[in-house]
């Protein structure tokens, strides 16, 4: 295994969904990445004392550095959180090897950040890995934060290659199994936020966060909502000073 530890000063800002965050300063805190089982992982440690550590689900495109170093997370991190993320298989949307890399990447970050992974953040096809990964076993966190979550793979024709990538990853047709939308009452009782805007129409809001919502809701599960605006991917759905809120609210 390849171990890399870099300093996370300034970077490049990375680009997903057509907006850009230009980075925020962290001091002298450390990147440290790894390849494990083939999957790269790597985790930002916090600006001083460490009060957690958030796992990263990024969306369609990404891979394990995708919008770490922006100011989004790195507003987590200045507020005392690490951030750890992986590659995911890349575009999976939410299969069995992506949630078999959840449960490696909880255990790697646990030993490089000396914290376990209490707080989940899921960026669009990122909610389904983070779902299924907690519906299935393996690590399950206090409190889950999903930004333009997809949860039906069915729904998402309107997004560039995504039906062919998701019948790539699932060899066909998705198993009920592997559809967080049809699995809403076994979702653990965790504290959930979830942020969306009713112009969205390559992740349609009422087919995907409005139905996570309110079946959590009717599940009896803790959940937030906040109403984003623009098509997916507006920088509105990325929002600091929230995400750092909900992020203390789960201590």
């Amino acid at each position: 295994m390849k171990l890399v530890v870099i300093a996370a000063a300034s970077a490049a800002a990375l680009v997903l969904w057509g907006c850009g965050v230009a980075p925020k300063t962290v001091g002298d805190a450390e990147t440290v990445t790894e390849t494990v089982n083939g999957q790269k992982m790597r985790v930002d440690l916090a600006a001083g004392a460490s009060k957690g550590l958030a796992i990263w689900f990024h969306g369609q495109g990404g891979d394990a550095n995708t919008r770490m170093n922006e100011a989004w997370l790195n507003g987590l991190r200045l507020g005392g959180w690490a951030v750890a993320s992986a590659d995911f298989h890349g575009n999976a949307w939410g299969d069995p090897a992506a949630v078999q890399d959840v449960a490696a990447l909880a255990k790697w970050a646990q030993d490089k950040a000396g914290q376990r992974a209490t707080l989940y953040i899921a960026g669009s096809m990122g909610g389904l890995t983070s779902l299924n990964a907690m519906e299935q076993g393996g690590n399950v966190p206090d409190c889950w934060y999903g930004v333009m979550p997809v949860v039906d793979e069915n729904t998402v024709s309107d997004v560039l290659d995504a039906t062919a990538q998701i019948q790539l990853a699932y060899g066909g047709r998705v198993p009920a199994a592997s559809i967080p939308a049809r699995n809403l009452n076994t979702l653990p009782s965790v504290k959930y936020r979830i942020l969306s805007s009713p112009d969205d129409t390559w992740v349609p809001v009422k087919a995907n966060a409005d139905v996570l919502a309110t079946g959590l809701k009717g599940a009896g599960r803790d959940v937030s909502t906040l109403a984003t605006t623009g098509q997916h991917g507006d920088p509105s759905n990325f929002n600091e000073s929230d995400l750092l809120a909900f992020a203390d609210s789960c201590r």
